[in-house]
């Protein structure tokens, strides 16, 4: 990855902000993560808001592992009590095979070129019988779809390296700093990668952008059905 790019995450990280699309993703990652698992590896881990999480909710967890592309990672997750790596998950990850028996890409897989080698390599490091939770926006999300008849830009894409471009509202986040998306899934493709690749997709859910009001009771009807909601947790194992 390029120095440019680097910086770009490093800027990214620092900007980021919990939300309500950030607690709920949160709240489907403990559903899925097994209850026993021992070794977890956060790919992508920002600076461990989640992982943090992780450790303190399952009594399981003994060894908490942060990776991020971020290059204070190892610094910011020491603060935490974590173990912090500094790697891309789109080149090979930096630990040897099978050393862990669970790994969560949350809202990673979307900012990947080689989105195969890091499917790849998160399968690589899990033991067997071990689970990936991949999370991602969705592409087909109710709200996409109705903006696309519109001719409006869909949510989550961008086709600008700086400014989000198509959207025509504010609301919408027409000129807003762009997250860095490359890649965007359906339920369908999130599931037919995992397989291509040697996993057993056991479950997925949706959730939700918006808790609060009516857009909040909207979304959050919609997560009854993965592949209409804001977002993706998918949880595939390992054989």
């Amino acid at each position: 990855m390029s120095v440019s790019q680097h910086r770009f995450y490093d800027r990214y990280i620092d900007e980021k902000v919990q939300n309500a699309a950030t607690i709920h993703r949160g709240e489907r990652v403990m559903e899925l993560l097994d209850s026993d698992a021992e070794r977890v590896l956060d790919a992508g881990c920002g600076y461990g808001e989640l992982l943090e999480a992780v450790k303190h909710a399952r009594p399981s967890v003994r060894d908490a592992v942060g990776m991020d592309i971020a290059s204070s990672v190892g610094e910011k997750l020491a603060k935490r009590g974590l173990r912090g790596v500094c790697g891309d998950v789109s080149e090979p990850w930096p630990f040897p095979d099978a050393c862990f028996d669970a790994v969560i890409c949350a809202e990673v897989i979307e900012h990947v070129f080689d989105t195969d080698l890091m499917v790849k390599e998160a399968y690589r490091v899990l033991e067997p019988g071990g689970c990936v939770i991949v999370t991602t926006p969705n592409l087909a999300y109710v709200a996409n779809r109705l903006l696309l008849l519109a001719g409006v830009q869909p949510l989550f894409t961008e086709t600008s390296t700086s400014t989000v471009l198509g959207r025509w509202l504010p609301f919408l986040g027409q000129h807003r700093r762009t997250e860095g998306h490359l890649r965007l899934f359906t339920l369908g493709a999130l599931k037919e990668i995992l397989s291509m690749h040697g996993f057993r997709v056991e479950r997925a859910l949706g959730y939700c952008f918006f808790q609060q009001g009516p857009l909040g009771m909207l979304d959050r009807a919609l997560t009854l059905r993965a592949q209409l909601s804001a977002g993706l947790a998918v949880r595939a194992r390992k054989p």
